[in-house]
C-alpha cells in the first residue's frame, strides 16, 4: 500500500481542489482571450498541465516515485545544458547550474528521510509543490497587471517588486490555508515558511534568468510548448526545495 492512500482524503482533496483551480485560471484566459492569441499567461497555465500531473504520480507512488521524478528533471536538466557545454567559457556556469539542480533534486527525494512520518512527509511535499507553483503563477500575474518598478532591469526585466509582493501575498495565504488543513504546523510556522519559500522561489527565478541572459537565449529548451524547458519551471524549486527541507530538519 502506497503511503499516499494510507494518508486518508486530505491531500487527494487538496489535490482536487488544485487541479479546479487550474482548471477555473484556464477558462477564464481561454474566456479572457477568446478573440485574441493567446498570451503569457496562457501558456504558463498550459505548462503546469502538463507538469503536475507528472508530480501527482510522483505523489501518488510515494516514496518511490519522488526519486524517479528527481531523476527524470536532472536526466531533462542534462539534456538542455549539453549543447552549452560546447562553448568552453560558459563551462563554469554550465557546472554551476548543473551542480545547483543536482543537489536539488537529492534533497527533494530526501523529504522521505524526514522523522514526521510518510503522511507528514508526503504532505510537506504536496504543500511544497504548490506553494513553488502558485508563487510562480501569482508573481507572473501581479507583475504584469502592476508592476511598475523593476528589480532587476539589467537580468530579468519583467521582474517588478509588485510581482514579487504578489507573490509573497498568495503564498501566505496558499501556505496558511493549505498547511493549516493539512495539519503541519501552526499559523506563525506557516507564514514564516510562506514568506521565505516565496523569496527563495524568485531568487531561484532571478538566478536562471540571469544565466540565461549570460548564455544569450530565452529559454533552456522548447521542450514545453510555449514555455521554455524543464529548467524554466523548476527553477524556483532548485532553491524552494533545499530551503524547505533545512527548515524542517532545524525545527526537529
Amino acid at each position: 500500500m502506497f503511503p499516499f492512500f494510507e494518508a486518508g482524503t486530505s491531500i487527494a482533496i487538496a489535490m482536487s481542489a488544485f487541479y479546479a483551480l487550474l482548471a477555473t485560471a484556464s477558462l477564464s484566459v481561454k474566456f479572457a482571450t477568446r478573440n485574441a492569441a493567446p498570451g503569457m499567461l496562457s501558456d504558463q497555465i498550459n505548462a503546469w498541465w502538463r507538469i503536475f500531473p507528472l508530480v501527482s504520480l510522483a505523489l501518488l507512488t510515494y516514496p518511490f516515485g519522488i526519486p524517479v521524478l528527481a531523476a527524470l528533471i536532472c536526466l531533462l536538466a542534462a539534456a538542455e545544458l549539453r549543447p552549452y557545454w560546447q562553448h568552453r567559457a560558459d563551462r563554469p556556469l554550465i557546472l554551476l547550474l548543473a551542480c545547483a539542480t543536482i543537489g536539488a533534486m537529492l534533497i527533494l527525494a530526501a523529504f522521505s528521510t524526514l522523522p514526521y512520518g510518510p503522511r507528514l512527509n508526503l504532505a510537506w511535499l504536496f504543500h511544497l509543490f504548490i506553494l513553488t507553483a502558485l508563487n510562480d503563477i501569482a508573481q507572473f500575474i501581479s507583475g504584469k497587471l502592476f508592476g511598475r518598478h523593476r528589480i532587476a532591469p539589467t537580468v530579468s526585466p519583467n521582474k517588478t517588486w509588485q510581482g514579487l509582493f504578489g507573490g509573497i501575498a498568495v503564498s501566505q495565504l496558499v501556505s496558511l490555508t493549505l498547511g493549516s488543513y493539512l495539519g503541519l504546523a501552526d499559523a506563525p510556522t506557516l507564514s514564516l515558511y510562506g514568506l521565505l519559500l516565496s523569496c527563495a522561489g524568485f531568487a531561484g527565478d532571478l538566478l536562471f534568468s540571469a544565466a540565461k541572459r549570460r548564455l544569450g537565449v530565452k529559454d533552456f529548451s522548447a521542450l514545453i510548448p510555449g514555455h521554455g524547458g524543464i529548467l524554466d519551471r523548476v527553477d524556483s524549486l532548485v532553491l524552494t526545495a533545499p530551503l524547505l527541507y533545512c527548515l524542517l530538519r532545524s525545527a526537529e
